[in-house]
């Protein structure tokens, strides 16, 4: 009988455990996301902008070595 008891005070307190943790968490999900979703624009337009730089550095060589020849 205590085994019951003290179970069904278990399976209660997991269920409610769940319930309150799935609670009010969209503004804080919502602000992560937005945060994520800046950062990854921003990482993406560093690396472009280096890969047009380095484009830009290796045509500059290129002619470069083509006007010496």
């Amino acid at each position: 009988m205590k085994k019951r008891v003290l179970v069904s005070m278990m399976v209660l307190s997991m269920a409610a455990a769940c319930v309150m943790g799935c609670g009010k968490k969209s503004e804080e999900t919502a602000t992560t996301t937005t945060e994520a979703t800046t950062e990854a624009k921003e990482t993406e337009a560093k690396e472009t902008e280096a890969a047009e730089t380095e484009a830009a550095t290796e045509a500059a060589a290129e002619t470069e070595t083509e006007t010496e020849a």
